[in-house]
């Protein structure tokens, strides 16, 4: 039988929000204006019914790949 561990949204956020502080491009305050998005995009992944993890991963893989781009630019 696999063993599952529950998904932490908390600590899922927190990854991502030191993964971003470890980019020098970005200033704190874009760091929070991000976080926010994120947390906003979350909470209306889960009114459609996606759980914590889909709604974390559709949201944070489109703003990492936005991230890039802006980055390339």
């Amino acid at each position: 039988m696999e063993n599952q561990t529950r998904f932490d949204l908390n600590a899922a956020v927190e990854n991502w929000r030191n993964e971003l502080a470890a980019q020098p491009n970005l200033a704190p305050d874009d760091r929070r204006e991000l976080e926010t998005h994120l947390r906003d995009a979350i909470a209306g992944f889960q009114q459609r019914g996606l759980n914590d993890e889909e709604s974390f991963c559709s949201r944070a893989i489109a703003l990492v790949n936005r991230n890039r781009s802006v980055k390339n630019l």
